[in-house]
C-alpha cells in the first residue's frame, strides 16, 4: 500500500483554441450562405464537421463553399494543406 502526491503545473493550454501559425483565412464568419477560403499554402482538402464531430461535408479545395443547405449552428472547418499540415477554423452559420 504505497501512495504519493505530485503537483502538475500547466503553463500553456493547447488544442482547438490554439490558432497560432494559421496560413488560411476563412471569411465571412459568421456567414449566411457562402464561405471563402484562401491561403498562402496550397490547400488540397476541406472538411466541415458539426460541433458533435459528425462530418457534414468534405471536398477537394475550392475557394468558395456553398453552405446554404447547412443548418444554422457552429461548425469546425478542417483545412488540409499539400504538406499535410492541418488548420482548424470555427465557423458560425447564421
Amino acid at each position: 500500500n504505497i501512495s504519493g502526491e505530485e503537483v502538475v503545473n500547466i503553463t500553456t493550454a493547447v488544442g482547438i483554441n490554439s490558432f497560432e501559425n494559421q496560413h488560411s483565412v476563412v471569411y465571412p464568419n459568421p456567414t449566411y450562405d457562402f464561405l471563402n477560403v484562401s491561403s498562402d499554402k496550397k490547400i488540397i482538402q476541406l472538411s466541415l464537421y458539426s460541433i458533435d464531430g459528425k462530418k457534414v461535408m468534405e471536398s477537394d479545395y475550392i475557394e468558395r463553399i456553398n453552405l446554404k443547405a447547412i443548418s444554422k449552428g457552429n461548425y469546425i472547418l478542417k483545412v488540409l494543406n499539400k504538406d499535410y499540415s492541418q488548420e482548424i477554423h470555427r465557423i458560425i452559420k447564421n
